[in-house]
């Protein structure tokens, strides 16, 4: 109630579909970068620096199901894509 409907648009970019779309996508968002391979790794050390950040290490590796140096050398392979913990450390 007594809310205005703010009419907006969506428009479709497409990124290539690797294991690095989440970033890819979330550079496009945020920075309007298109995908390189500098812009996904810089995003997944992103997410490497938020987890080495995190002062309760014992409760990020369990989320992250390995130890962070384990889950440094595996998501910056970009042979893996990234997920939900990812998409939380881009927020912060």
């Amino acid at each position: 109630l007594g809310r205005r409907m703010v009419a907006s648009s969506v428009r479709r970019h497409v990124v290539p579909g690797d294991n690095s779309c989440l970033f890819y996508s979330v550079g496009y968002l945020c920075e309007g970068a298109e995908a390189s391979a500098e812009l996904q790794q810089r995003l997944r050390r992103v997410v490497v620096d938020d987890a080495r950040a995190d002062p309760d290490r014992a409760m990020r590796e369990l989320l992250l199901e390995r130890s962070i140096d384990d889950y440094e050398s595996w998501i910056m392979d970009d042979a893996h894509e990234g997920g939900e913990q990812e998409i939380l450390a881009l927020t912060r």
